[in-house]
């Protein structure tokens, strides 16, 4: 199984809030900001949470983050993912 750890701040400062696949909130409620990327289905990944990579293709990532509620399928694009990943 291949995993990659995930910076969604490093998303955020590069792309902005809104990405091909998903969207970025970041949550400042207090000294710390918080970012986590969220999908149709809910968060799927919070800031240098470990993912499992799925399937590659010309186009895409697909990542399953298992360390939620519930397992959470998403996608990035390859530049998203070339971005976000620091394992």
């Amino acid at each position: 199984m291949r995993e990659a750890c995930l910076s969604i701040k490093a998303l955020y400062d590069k792309f902005g809030e809104h990405l091909t696949y998903g969207k970025i909130l970041v949550d400042r409620t207090d000294d710390n900001n918080y970012y986590d990327l969220l999908v149709s289905d809910g968060i799927a990944c919070m800031d240098g949470e470990v993912c499992e990579i799925v399937h590659k293709d010309d186009n895409a990532v697909t990542l399953v983050n298992h360390d939620g509620e519930v397992d959470m399928t998403f996608k990035l694009t390859r530049e998203e993912f070339g971005v976000a990943n620091f394992s």
